[in-house]
């Protein structure tokens, strides 16, 4: 058990804005801030998932990324290697699926593995509390 003001020393970046590409998210107040959960919600195939994706992936396009373990329990690895392509590149994701299928995966690969190396994914579609706090804690020894 900790006092309010305890658990804030403890940790003095949560609640601070994680860095973002989108000016206007910014200028209109609405960020994701560090140490809360936040939750993306709209219908189906809207592009919830994207934005998400293309926030964490580019960071503030100043360099400046977040790190960031990536539970996707509704995309496939092949869905967030696409989607990873196309932002990265500026393309779209039937030009990257055509690349792979014209001149396979190798290119495409070091692209999204450089835009992606301070993201970890885990795409298990069931994880329970247990599984998510035992993922979030390796990567808390790995990573910091």
């Amino acid at each position: 058990m900790q006092r309010i003001t305890q658990a804030r020393a403890r940790n003095k970046a949560a609640g601070e804005p994680i860095f973002m590409p989108f000016k206007d998210m910014k200028s209109r107040g609405t960020f994701i801030r560090r140490g809360t959960l936040s939750l993306v919600a709209a219908g189906p195939g809207t592009g919830k998932s994207a934005l998400v994706q293309a926030i964490v992936q580019r960071g503030d396009d100043h360099g400046n990324k977040n790190k960031v373990f990536y539970f996707s329990a509704d995309s496939s690895p092949w869905d967030l290697f696409t989607r990873a392509a196309a932002i990265e590149t500026g393309r779209t994701i039937d030009d990257i699926e055509r690349e792979v299928e014209t001149d396979g995966p190798a290119r495409l690969n070091k692209v999204v593995d450089s835009a992606t190396k301070h993201m970890m994914t885990d795409f298990r579609s069931d994880p329970d509390d247990l599984y998510i706090t035992g993922q979030l804690e390796a990567y808390a020894e790995l990573h910091g």
